[in-house]
Formats: C-alpha cells, sequence, structure tokens
C-alpha cells in the first residue's frame, strides 16, 4: 500500500515548529509495510487543505493527517476532509462526556469551543486520545484508508501505535540496510557500483552525500520476511566485494562512535 502523509498547519509552514511528527511516521509505516511516497505540508487555509486531500486520494491508499484537530477556528483539518469526501458531521454525546471527564480530572472547566471535538464525520471511527482532547478519527472511504491524528507528537505518537497500527498494518515486508562509507566521494562510488544499481529494482539501492562520508541505503521489499532478508544479505555482498576498504559500518553509526569502539577493543 502506498501512503501519503499530511502535515496541517500555518506554524509548520512559517517554520516555527519542527514537524518530527513525518520523520516518525514516515519511519513507522515502513516498518509495518507500507510505501510512503508523498510528504506535503498545508497552512491552515479551507481552500489549500481540500485541493491537498483531493490529490492524496488520487495518488495514495492511505492518507495520514497531523494537526488541526483542536478546539479553535483555526482547527480545520477535520471539517475539510469531511466536506471534502461528502461526509456530515454529527456530534457523539460518548466524545463529548469523554473530554468534559478529561477536564474534571484536571480541575478545570470545559471552555465551550471544546465542543467542536466532539462532532465526528459519519461512518467514522474514533481513536482514542488517552492524554488529551482532540480524538483522531479513522474513516474508511472506498478503497481508501484516512486517518486524522493530533498534531502534539506525544498524542499522536501513542495514538498511531496503539491504535492505528493494527487497522493498517500490512502483510508485507519493507527492510533497510545502511552502509556507511568514508573516504571516497559520491560520483567515484556509483561510478563504481553503477552495474549494480542499474540491474536491481528490488532491492533498490541508492547513494547519500553527507559532510565527509557517503551513505548507501538498500531497500528491500517483499511478502516473506525471509526471502527480503536474503535478498538485502547478497546485495550487500556485493557491494562489499567492489568498496570494501571505503565501508567503516554496515550499521547506522557514525565514524565517531566506530572508532570510539574500535579503540576500547584495544584496551
Amino acid at each position: 500500500m502506498r501512503a501519503e502523509i499530511i502535515s496541517v498547519g500555518t506554524e509548520i509552514i512559517l517554520g516555527y515548529t519542527l514537524n518530527t511528527n513525518t520523520y516518525y511516521l514516515s519511519n513507522k509505516l515502513s516498518e509495518i509495510g507500507i510505501e510512503v511516497l508523498y510528504h506535503s505540508s498545508v497552512k491552515d487555509d479551507p481552500y489549500l487543505l481540500e485541493e491537498a486531500v483531493k490529490i492524496g486520494l488520487k495518488r495514495a491508499d492511505i492518507l495520514i493527517f497531523t494537526g488541526g484537530l483542536g478546539p479553535t477556528a483555526d482547527d480545520i483539518t477535520k471539517e475539510v476532509v469531511s466536506k471534502t469526501l461528502g461526509l456530515n458531521l454529527r456530534i457523539d454525546r460518548n466524545m463529548k462526556n469523554l473530554i468534559k471527564e478529561y477536564f474534571n480530572r484536571t480541575n478545570r472547566s470545559m471552555p465551550e469551543n471544546n465542543i467542536k471535538q466532539a462532532y465526528l464525520p459519519e461512518g467514522s471511527n474514533i481513536l482514542p486520545n488517552e492524554i488529551g482532547t482532540a480524538p483522531g478519527i479513522y474513516i474508511k472511504y472506498k478503497d481508501k484508508k484516512i486517518v486524522l491524528l493530533p498534531g502534539p507528537p506525544k498524542e499522536m505518537k501513542l495514538m498511531f501505535e496503539k491504535y492505528v497500527i493494527p487497522l493498517i498494518k500490512q502483510d508485507f515486508v519493507i527492510k533497510t540496510a545502511v552502509i556507511k562509507t568514508i573516504g571516497i566521494g559520491e560520483s567515484k562510488l556509483e561510478t563504481l557500483l553503477r552495474d549494480i544499481i542499474e540491474k536491481q529494482q528490488n532491492p533498490t539501492i541508492a547513494t547519500y552525500a553527507k559532510e565527509g562520508q557517503v551513505d548507501i541505503r538498500i531497500i528491500a521489499k517483499g511478502n516473506n520476511e525471509e526471502k527480503v532478508n536474503t535478498l538485502l544479505e547478497e546485495i550487500i555482498k556485493k557491494i562489499d566485494s567492489r568498496i570494501s576498504e571505503y565501508i567503516y559500518s554496515y550499521e547506522d553509526k557514525t565514524i565517531e562512535e566506530v572508532v570510539f569502539e574500535k579503540l576500547k577493543e584495544k584496551i
């Protein structure tokens, strides 16, 4: 399945908030066999968000939204998604009571605008928020899966791991291996590996230049974990036979970590 992550919030677009949610979700989705094809960010603008929803429906099987589920007027994700899908919003009395209970537990009175969070798209499923007031929402729309998650990372992560993963997990495996190299430039490295890179469709191989080093990232996919592991091992052996003198790690470690470990071995 192919996914798109859509981050909603003017604060993200303006650079006031670091978007760590997309980083987290991309890694987690890959772990459960879902391929992330697109990242989108959109400000709190109903027209722009509606366009993002329509585009996402055309090019992905799963849309995951983060942000815009709060009680204020500029929290528009649920409203715009529902409108775009043609779903009416209806108040959920149980959710309204849960939100009231949340405020009671913290010895606060519930502001009237928090009632907004108790309105849910018809036919949707609630994703409980155990540490906040904004419930997540899961919608099956035709052949698509749509997930709305709160923006605060703690709330989003807990909700995703506990409630979303069981709903979207695939019987498909995606695994990644990283080979770390040093002392060789990206262009020379690619030249030495070009025939391997060009012949491979699964696994896929890509080089990434960093300061003073180049990483080789290998991604293998399949329906069988043992077969996927074998694909990774075979391609790593091929690469090692070409450039072993430049490889300092087959794990996601820094050169400093590797040097430190080598020095400890000599003590």
